[in-house]
């Protein structure tokens, strides 16, 4: 909430399931064209013109933006439902960003 991403929603839990099953490919326009709107802050009118120069630049971009509880609610998932072996030491907030720290089981 506290850097250029704050105009742009918290990735979903869903979202990110879907990316792990199907593959990003699926979503990467959609991000791009978030990042034109709530980032670049284009107007309407140019964000197709947009997403089209980061797409052929390669343009590095956040493709997913959570605060700290949807973070915990991904991690969760992950640990619960796709069984991966750790416990979570923290979740800090550290000025504009947070630290997680996890302990493998």
């Amino acid at each position: 909430r506290h850097t250029f991403d704050s105009g742009r929603d918290a990735t979903t839990l869903e979202h990110i399931v879907r990316d792990h099953r199907e593959g990003p490919a699926w979503s990467r326009s959609l991000h791009q064209e978030e990042w034109a709107r709530f980032v670049d802050r284009v107007p309407a009118e140019q964000v197709a013109e947009r997403v089209r120069w980061l797409e052929q630049h390669d343009y590095s971009i956040h493709f997913h933006v959570w605060t700290p509880a949807e973070f915990l609610v991904l991690l969760e998932f992950a640990r619960d439902e796709e069984r991966l072996p750790f416990v979570i030491e923290e979740l800090t907030p550290n000025g504009h960003e947070f630290i997680v720290i996890l302990r493998r089981t």
